[in-house]
C-alpha cells in the first residue's frame, strides 16, 4: 500500500511505515495498491522509504566502484532504477508490497512483448542485492558480445496463386489489422494520460 496527499504539489507517494505520511492530514490522505498506479497517476516515490533507495544507500561505495570498473552507469527514475551499459538498458523494479525486485531487459528485436514496463520485457531474474543484478548484467553483456543476437530472417512469401499464399494474405490482412488497432490503443493511452 503506497499514501499520498491530495494537497501536495510534489506527488510524492510513500511506503508504509514512513515518517512522512503522519505530517499528512488524514482529510488529504490517499493511497494506491500498484506501481503501475503511481506511475499512470505522474506519482513518484518518496526518497526516504523508497525500497529502491534504501537499498542503493545500503551498497551505494560497492555499486559506483563496479559500474567504474565495468563501464555501468545508473540512475534512479520513477521508483525505479535504470542501467545503462554499452549495448543494452536494463531497468530493476523494487516492490515494497511483495518485498521483491524484476529485472527488465530493453526489447531489441522483437517488439510485441507484453509487459507492465512499455519497451522492456522481463529477465526472469531475481536478486536480494543491486549487486546482484549488476554482476548480472556485466555476465549478459560480456556473453552477448561474444555471441551477439541476430533478428530473424524474414521468409519468403508462398507462391502467387497457391492454398498457401491466400493463406498468408489473410494472416498478413490480420497482423495489419491488430497492428493498427494497437495503434489507436496506444493514442487514446497517451491523450488521457496527457489529460
Amino acid at each position: 500500500m503506497f499514501y499520498y496527499s491530495k494537497k501536495s504539489r510534489g506527488n510524492i507517494v510513500h511506503c508504509e511505515g514512513c515518517g512522512h505520511i503522519n505530517k499528512i492530514k488524514p482529510e488529504n490522505l490517499e493511497r494506491f495498491n500498484t506501481n503501475n498506479e503511481i506511475r499512470s497517476g505522474g506519482y513518484r516515490m518518496c526518497s526516504c522509504c523508497s525500497p529502491i533507495m534504501k537499498k542503493l544507500r545500503a551498497e551505494k561505495a560497492e555499486l559506483q566502484k563496479f559500474c567504474r570498473e565495468n563501464g555501468l552507469m545508473y540512475f534512479i527514475c520513477d521508483g525505479n532504477m535504470h542501467i545503462h551499459s554499452d549495448g543494452s538498458k536494463w531497468v530493476v523494479i523494487v516492490s515494497a508490497k511483495r518485498n521483491g525486485s524484476e529485472l527488465h531487459h530493453e526489447n531489441l528485436y522483437n517488439e510485441h512483448y507484453n509487459d507492465s514496463v512499455p519497451g522492456y520485457h522481463n529477465q526472469h531474474f531475481s536478486s536480494k542485492t543491486l549487486m546482484g543484478y549488476m554482476d548480472y548484467i556485466a555476465r549478459h553483456d560480456a556473453y552477448r558480445r561474444k555471441n551477439p543476437l541476430r533478428p530473424k530472417k524474414a521468409k519468403k512469401p508462398p507462391k502467387k496463386g497457391t492454398k498457401g499464399y491466400k493463406r498468408y494474405i489473410k494472416k498478413e490482412k490480420k497482423k495489419e489489422k491488430r497492428k493498427k488497432v494497437r495503434n489507436v490503443l496506444n493514442l487514446i493511452d497517451s491523450l488521457s494520460a496527457a489529460v
